[in-house]
């Protein structure tokens, strides 16, 4: 019998290679994790173009000039690849008791680069 002591080279072969596969499987999962991570900024940031539109226009003092001054397509500066849509349409509803009333429906949608989908939200206004 022979006394032995150590790992022989096709065990620490073995060895070598399950680690590679470990690193190679944590590699992969890293990347989606960055990934996923920089879509739910992006997604962030376009949530928040929306939104900052529609504190604007809920602030803007001229009711009746909402269409002229909003309504279009831009790019936000400091976002480059983002693409902000505003639509403002004029609603007359006729089922109201004291006759037709006027309000303003506002899309505002942000769409872009990194975004799976456009980011968008819809408001209505009156005149006060």
């Amino acid at each position: 019998m022979t006394n032995r002591e150590g790992f022989t080279i096709v065990e620490i072969l073995l060895a070598v290679l399950l680690l590679s596969f470990v690193v190679m499987g944590f590699q992969a999962v890293t990347g989606e994790i960055v990934h996923y991570s920089a879509r739910s900024n992006r997604e962030s940031v376009a949530m928040q173009l929306v939104e900052d539109r529609l504190e604007m226009i809920r602030m803007y003092p001229g009711y009746e000039h909402l269409a002229q001054e909003f309504a279009g397509t831009e790019t936000p500066a400091g976002f480059p690849g983002l693409v902000r849509t505003t639509v403002v349409r004029v609603v007359a509803d006729t089922l109201m008791m004291s006759g037709i009333a006027h309000y303003t429906r506002i899309t505002v949608s942000v769409s872009g680069t990194g975004l799976s989908n456009p980011i968008s939200r819809t408001i209505s206004l009156a005149a006060p």
